[in-house]
């Protein structure tokens, strides 16, 4: 999975960098080891310039799979680190209710399909 890190209104520092890694990690292992080209677009910032106090940080993530819909999550919080760590959940339950979903549907399709085998002939 190839990963893009843009800051905006930021200056983004290498132990910043190091944590979005570390985080996107997890969402690599949940989505396995494909073979399918993957992109993990992560852009953190500041929302708003003039405030001191307040959600004014934002971590914003882009999964773009092949062939699949585009995955994204916004989060505001405090620090970069919260928002980072918000947004990381944020995508990790919708590629669970993705997967879980997918999952249900195969199942429902492999019901009919033996039904149909069983009981469709005449």
């Amino acid at each position: 999975m190839e990963t893009t890190i843009k800051s905006t209104d930021y200056e983004m520092t290498e132990g910043v960098s190091d944590y979005i890694e570390e985080r996107m990690a997890a969402v690599r292992k949940h989505l396995g080891a494909n073979d399918a080209p993957m992109r993990c677009e992560v852009e953190v910032g500041r929302r708003a310039a003039h405030s001191k106090h307040g959600e004014n940080y934002f971590a914003e993530v882009q999964l773009v799979r092949p062939g699949e819909r585009i995955v994204r999550a916004v989060a505001e919080a405090e620090t970069v680190q919260a928002a980072v760590d918000i947004v990381k959940d944020e995508i990790l339950a919708i590629l669970r209710k993705d997967k879980t979903k997918q999952s249900s549907r195969l199942r429902r399709v492999g019901t009919r399909v033996k039904e149909w085998m069983r009981f469709g002939r005449n």
